[in-house]
């Protein structure tokens, strides 16, 4: 499951979910912030120095808007980063091929928020290839995966085998 999550290749992971046959596949966003912990399983490690493993960068902020009740404005709290509703709204929350922020002026970084406005999501290129990250924030194009059914942070797919 480990690496069907992390894999970067999207006929990789359709090979596992075949050679497991799944009828469903359940995520939670969280997983997102856990990668190093999935290439622990995913390699059979417990060294987390190890390359296949140290590579992934994922942070998940909760969110939380308040409103000035003076000025009217909105403001995005989302652990510590700060953001005028607008510049939270104009975050993606479908997946980029190229990264859209810097991080400490040097790392180039994909930032997303969730559709329903109450996570902000950093990750670096490993982490935002993986199979995990398109079926959270790319899952209608990647035809073999159905998203039947979405609650705050848990998605559910159905497996198409065709």
């Amino acid at each position: 499951i480990a690496l069907f999550m992390l894999t970067d290749s999207d006929e990789n992971a359709l090979a596992i979910a075949r050679e497991y046959g799944p009828d469903y596949v359940i995520l939670s966003e969280d997983l997102l912030s856990k990668m190093g912990s999935l290439g622990l399983y995913a390699y059979n490690t417990t060294n987390h120095s190890d390359s296949r493993v140290n590579k992934y960068l994922g942070i998940v902020f909760p969110c939380l808007s308040t409103t000035d009740t003076l000025s009217g404005s909105t403001t995005v709290h989302c652990g510590g980063n700060n953001l005028s509703e607008q510049e939270y709204l104009a975050l993606p929350f479908r997946r980029l091929e190229e990264p859209n922020q810097l991080l400490e002026g040097n790392i180039r970084v994909f930032i997303y928020r969730n559709a329903t406005g109450d996570k902000l999501f950093i990750l670096n290129k490993a982490a935002n290839d993986t199979f995990l990250t398109k079926l959270f924030f790319d899952a209608e194009n990647l035809p073999n995966f159905n998203q039947i059914y979405s609650n705050k942070e848990v998605r559910v797919f159905k497996f198409n085998y065709s």
